[in-house]
């Protein structure tokens, strides 16, 4: 699924299994976790210019709706 700024902009509403949900406008750069198992390079990677708008680590998501959600559940944009 493409998670791009321009695909899934802030607000975006998306249904996935019965629950509803809305894409976040907070940036998933990685934790320290994170940049301890994968690197500085790759997190300086992800965070460059041109690529934080493709959201290479994801998207945070906040439930609109709550519901049942399964594995292999379609995700939809509304």
């Amino acid at each position: 699924m493409d998670l791009s700024l321009e695909n899934m902009p802030e607000g975006q509403l998306v249904k996935v299994g019965s629950a509803i949900l809305r894409v976040s406008s907070y940036f998933n750069e990685g934790c320290v976790k994170w940049k301890t198992r994968y690197g500085a390079d790759v997190k300086n990677w992800i965070i460059a210019p041109g690529h934080a708008d493709k959201r290479l680590r994801g998207i945070l998501l906040s439930i609109v709706q709550d519901g049942t959600i399964k594995l292999h559940d379609k995700i939809t944009r509304l």
